[in-house]
């Protein structure tokens, strides 16, 4: 989302820098879970990826991951998660 920021305002101007700082600590939560958030979309449908990408800069990739799991888990990565735990040895 795009919001016009009056430069002649000290409020808009602490509004917008207030968002950009979160964005910010919001990049560097969880670089490693982002990066491949955003490479799985890189997979996906356009109409899936968009609302998954939208999310990464509102919330912790954690969440992100949490919330759009059936979209971004696929069925191979899931075999292959449940086979790794059957192989582990005890």
């Amino acid at each position: 989302m795009t919001r016009l920021v009056d430069l002649d305002s000290i409020a808009g101007l602490e509004c917008a820098w207030s968002e950009l700082e979160r964005r910010r600590e919001l990049r560097d939560a969880d670089p490693e879970l982002r990066e491949a958030i955003m490479r799985r979309c890189d997979y996906l449908s356009s109409d899936k990826a968009a609302p998954i990408l939208v999310a990464l800069d509102q919330v912790h990739p954690a969440l992100v991951l949490e919330i759009h799991f059936t979209v971004l888990a696929s069925a191979t990565a899931l075999a292959a998660v449940r086979n790794r735990q059957e192989n582990r040895s005890p």
